[in-house]
């Protein structure tokens, strides 16, 4: 599995985001760290959604299946088949994301010591 391929970008993108949801609790206490850390990452995982349908989408690959978590108790295993329409829809949304999250950390200064916005990152990410 090479550093390109879209599998192996989409696993970046998801642990990126969990890395995001993680950031902004670990740093609830010290809100505007949180809002740059979990915000940023969520725009570095916008341009890696987004380059991971790219590449897809510029492969001409029919499909490609991602298996996330394997368990043998059933439906608690969790796998993603993605194609070309799923493929688009991922790129739309991860230019949404980019651009809600650089939006965001200017949105969210304005709420500091008023609002809690840890609770708004993690339900954000």
């Amino acid at each position: 599995m090479g550093m390109f391929e879209s599998d192996s970008l989409l696993c970046f993108t998801i642990i990126i985001y969990l890395t995001a949801a993680a950031v902004a609790l670990v740093f609830s206490g010290q809100q505007r760290i949180s809002i740059l850390l979990a915000q940023g990452l969520c725009m570095l995982a916008g341009v890696s959604g987004a380059a991971t349908a790219l590449v897809f989408l510029l492969s001409g690959q029919e499909s490609f299946h991602l298996e996330l978590f394997a368990s043998p108790i059933p439906f608690l295993s969790m796998d993603l088949t993605v194609d070309g329409l799923s493929a688009f829809f991922i790129l739309i949304l991860s230019i949404l994301v980019f651009c809600v999250s650089l939006y965001s950390v200017g949105y969210l200064s304005h709420y500091l010591g008023k609002r809690n916005v840890c609770a708004y990152q993690i339900l954000y990410v």
